[in-house]
């Protein structure tokens, strides 16, 4: 979805007939792919692209495959204060923005949707069980908590 996002910001026509095409086809084994387009639209600068940078090494993979697999998460969390907590959130989407990668989930402590920086985060752990049956619901609660449209 962050590459489509990425073909719509350049501006073709064309290009945007074939992306809408392609999103209509994931929509198909994927029906939360809108809304998961609809984030990253809304923080991805156009022309922007994430090379080599410190925060796809480490936990990033795992965070892919939990949010893939809809899997739940832990991880130690330093936050922009300085403040250490333990967490544990259900991933919904990994976001792209140039200040730094992040990750979008339901966080059970606070109970409430909250974005964490890939790079603040420790010792992630994939857990169980999963919440693939409350995924679509977790999303468009998310796009109506950031007032984002699908």
């Amino acid at each position: 979805m962050r590459g489509i996002a990425f073909i719509e910001g350049f501006g073709d026509p064309f290009l945007d007939d074939d992306a809408d095409a392609l999103v209509d086809q994931i929509a198909q084994r994927l029906p939360e792919a809108r809304m998961i387009l609809a984030v990253h639209r809304a923080h991805i600068m156009p022309g922007y692209r994430s090379f080599n940078r410190d925060e796809d090494r480490g936990a990033l993979g795992l965070l892919h495959k939990a949010v893939v697999d809809a899997m739940p998460v832990r991880f130690d969390y330093t936050d922009l204060e300085g403040q250490l907590t333990s967490r544990q959130v259900r991933p919904l989407i990994l976001i792209h923005p140039p200040h730094g990668i992040q990750m979008f989930a339901w966080c059970d402590l606070r109970g409430a949707y909250r974005r964490f920086f890939v790079t603040a985060m420790k010792d992630v752990v994939v857990g169980a069980p999963g919440f693939a049956a409350h995924r679509y619901d977790l999303l468009a609660g998310l796009l109506d908590h950031e007032g984002i449209a699908a």
